[in-house]
């Protein structure tokens, strides 16, 4: 609640996209360092196991893909969470777009595409995939003009993910 509210007095969504964070992002990380350390990583289910042999598949081709992450959350409770899973190592410090860049999603693939340049530009539109399993990631995807794959396995079924550019039953279903 105090990082919606914090975020809200900002007043950041009347401005560009900021990929340098602020003073109000780095005390709400604070916060969540309060919290103590990540769990250990605990893979609790099949899900999350196919996302796991995804990820793996992924980063082994590092030549292909350049693999980043998109959300909502502040960067420091993000990283936590990705920790507690077991896949904190596939996505790099200073890379990705978080809530505590911008309180707009659709801004984030931007600041991601940003963060991840290649030859001094960001990462083009054209060679960007998102891959979410929410109606606001399909959306956000779109905003930046980019190509999005949902996968229907997480809390939201095919039909409201319809209007992502492929929907998917589940991750195994990327790896064929």
């Amino acid at each position: 609640m105090a990082a919606e509210l914090g975020m809200r007095a900002s007043d950041r969504h009347d401005r560009p996209p900021d990929a340098s964070g602020d003073g109000l992002a780095s005390a709400l990380d604070g916060v969540a360092d309060q919290a103590g350390p990540a769990t250990e990583p605990e893979i609790a289910s099949d899900g999350l196991r196919e996302e796991l042999a995804l990820l793996e598949t992924l980063a082994a081709r590092p030549d292909d893909f350049r693999l980043s992450l998109v959300t909502g959350n502040l960067e420091a409770v993000a990283r936590r969470k990705l920790d507690a899973a077991g896949v904190g190592r596939f996505f790099a410090p200073g890379q990705g777009g978080f809530g505590s860049d911008h309180e707009d999603r659709t801004f984030l693939p931007a600041i991601a595409r940003a963060r991840a340049t290649v030859d001094g530009a960001p990462h083009p539109r054209e060679a960007t995939v998102v891959i979410g399993d929410t109606p606001r990631d399909v959306a956000c995807a779109h905003a930046d003009g980019v190509r999005c794959i949902a996968v229907a396995s997480g809390p939201y079924p095919a039909e409201e993910l319809g209007d992502a550019d492929v929907v998917v039953a589940d991750a195994r279903s990327l790896l064929s």
